[in-house]
């Protein structure tokens, strides 16, 4: 009982809800434990995100192999194959994300002890962003290709340009801002 009391005593000191009076440390012990075990409702969002990354790898092979199906096809313009491929690159971009999301938030949040390459072992939620931020842009990137592929000559692209243009330059200016203060 002793032990409990104590480590009781330790969550209510790192969570700041700290009192001496012992009769009111144990009114706050079942609240401590439940704030601590919140932290598990983030399993959802691990699921979540995992879903929809297996969701769209699926979606990605499916239309690569609609691409290839219709290759075969000698009436289908090499432009359409080109425009197609980028999009699966696309499915696959966002599918990165949203597994880097989960397995983050499963890091961050339940246990930090998995077997990931280094460059996606998240030690902080900044170490995150950061991964998040990197393939943000490149998903944008490539969104702007696909619009610059489809493009008819028809409709004028500077405005979407100077919008992904400036996007990309916030985010750069955030990561560049956010690693001099870390230094």
């Amino acid at each position: 009982m002793r032990d409990e009391d104590e480590e009781a005593k330790e969550q209510a000191q790192s969570t700041g809800i700290y009192t001496h009076d012992e009769n009111t440390g144990r009114f706050y012990r079942p609240i401590l434990r439940l704030i601590s075990a919140s932290r598990y409702l983030f399993a959802l969002a691990v699921l979540s995100t995992f879903v929809a990354s297996i969701v769209l790898l699926f979606a990605g092979t499916r239309s690569a192999i609609m691409m290839l199906i219709g290759a075969l096809n000698p009436l289908q313009s090499t432009p359409l194959l080109r425009t197609q491929a980028l999009e699966i690159v696309d499915y696959f971009l966002v599918a990165l994300v949203l597994y880097v999301l989960s397995m983050g938030f499963y890091q961050l949040m339940l246990r930090d002890n998995l077997d990931m390459p280094a460059w996606l072992r998240v030690a902080t939620p900044g170490h995150m962003e950061r991964h998040l931020l990197g393939v943000i842009v490149t998903v944008i990137s490539v969104d702007a290709l696909i619009q610059v592929a489809n493009w008819d000559r028809s409709t004028n692209l500077l405005g979407y340009g100077v919008g992904v243009a400036a996007v990309i330059a916030a985010i750069t200016f955030y990561i560049w801002v956010h690693d001099r203060h870390a230094e």
